[in-house]
């Protein structure tokens, strides 16, 4: 499962990108409402498995209604191993151009944010806005705790600078209680690209 790179109290490292980053679901399902609004169903099966270690199974539902200008995301997670396991999870929802560019914003409710690393740390006055294309910019991640309503839903989101483009996420705290914002803002060619990252814990390094 895709995760944050961590540690828990045995010191056990999580990869940020595990097994299941680079399977194919084992089983795939449209579905498609034949009455208005015609809401379009896609389900995909994922199972990551090690021996003796992990064996988890994601349920993935993608639901779109033709015309909309969202989509929602329902995951179920399941443990089919006979012991318990530690599993974490991190949405990597990434944006570039034409939202992307000098001078977009990204917004979000929150209560603090720390700098991932020493680089981070030098564009903390900073960290709310993009430069246009940069050569020899590194990824600049941040670690954010957002704050969220009575229902325990929160939003962030990335919009350019005119504010008439943007793309948002809406996403429940008491299941992804910690966002991660990836900055990498190098040339075009390298990757002009964002990232707002929802997830049960914060990479570290």
């Amino acid at each position: 499962m895709n995760g944050p790179a961590s540690g828990d109290a045995d010191g056990q490292i999580y990869t940020l990108h595990g097994k299941a980053g680079n399977t194919p679901a084992s089983l795939v399902e449209v579905e498609v409402a034949d009455s208005a609004p015609y809401e379009i169903r896609i389900r995909g099966l994922v199972k990551e498995s090690t021996f003796k270690k992990a064996d988890l199974q994601t349920l993935t539902e993608l639901r779109y209604v033709p015309g909309s200008n969202s989509f929602s995301l329902h995951d179920v997670l399941t443990n089919h191993a006979d012991y318990p396991h530690d599993y974490q999870i991190i949405y990597h929802s990434n944006f570039g151009t034409p939202i992307l560019e000098e001078g977009a914003r990204f917004l979000a409710p929150m209560s603090s944010i720390s700098p991932f690393n020493d680089y981070a740390k030098s564009g903390l006055k900073t960290w709310q806005t993009y430069q246009g294309p940069t050569k020899d910019f590194d990824e600049m991640v941040f670690n954010i705790q957002p704050l969220a309503d009575e229902n325990h839903q929160t939003l962030a989101a990335v919009v350019n600078k005119a504010g008439d483009k943007g793309a948002s996420i809406q996403f429940d705290t008491r299941q992804l209680p910690v966002l991660t914002l990836w900055k990498n803002t190098d040339t075009v060619k390298q990757g002009y690209v964002t990232g707002i990252e929802p997830g049960t814990a914060t990479p570290i390094r």
